[in-house]
């Protein structure tokens, strides 16, 4: 009986453990990196699809890019991820207006969130953070600007750094371009408390186990049906 009773209490935890796991809260963490440098000769990388991966699976992506412009033209790409309008991009015109494109289900559409200030010939900071797959953060120095499409996937064929759409937008100046991708993880307390918790878990298994086989020792021991059957082969009864 008391067998069947803790075998029934062990199944039910585990049928119930993926309810429960699901019910907890989820934790961002960094599933992979990369950086490249512009110094004035375009770099080509290849196909990087976890980048687009981290917008299409509902994931984060952040993306900082770092340095110094040293003049102003027609139009010049910071940096794209695919041809056209199909990848991720930063693009600054003759006026210094910045603007981040990023590849929307077509490949003729894509979302544009032009930045609220402008980039000089000088130093730069530029962050952008897209999270949950739709919400787009673009910051540029000191002014912030957003923007929303359920529908983005782009495409990370071919990442290249200084310049982008054509070859005839190039960049000038020297600056670095830093990707981050972000994956959601289920947590509920810090790593080190999780570390401690898990340790303390198998302490308490190891226990329960030696108790458990006790309990049974002891109920063997004391059943009256074991001790009638040893003391019917007692010599003399």
């Amino acid at each position: 009986m008391l067998f069947s009773v803790v075998v029934g209490v062990f199944a039910g935890l585990f049928l119930a453990s993926p309810k429960l796991i699901d019910q907890l809260p989820r934790h961002s963490v960094k599933t992979c990196s990369f950086s490249t440098r512009f110094t004035g000769v375009p770099v080509e990388s290849g196909a990087h699809p976890k980048i687009c991966e981290a917008i299409t699976n509902g994931g984060e992506l952040v993306i900082r890019v770092t340095g110094r412009l040293e003049g102003l033209r027609n139009y010049q790409n910071l940096f794209q991820t695919a041809d056209l309008n199909a990848g991720i991009r930063i693009e600054v015109d003759e006026t210094g207006a910045t603007a981040f494109a990023v590849g929307d289900r077509s490949d003729l559409t894509f979302l544009a969130v032009p930045a609220a200030g402008t980039i000089s010939p000088c130093r730069f900071r530029a962050l952008i953070r897209v999270s949950d797959g739709r919400n787009v953060y673009f910051q540029l120095g000191r002014s912030v600007a957003t923007g929303y499409s359920e529908t983005l996937q782009p495409s990370c064929s071919n990442l290249v750094v200084g310049y982008g759409f054509d070859a005839s937008r190039l960049s000038s100046g020297r600056f670095r371009a830093d990707f981050f991708v972000f994956g959601e993880q289920r947590r509920f307390m810090s790593p080190a408390m999780e570390r401690a918790v898990e340790n303390e878990f198998f302490r308490s298994v190891a226990l329960g186990v030696m108790v458990f086989c006790l309990v049974l020792v002891a109920l063997n021991v004391t059943d009256p049906a074991v001790r009638r059957a040893d003391a019917d082969e007692l010599p003399g009864n």
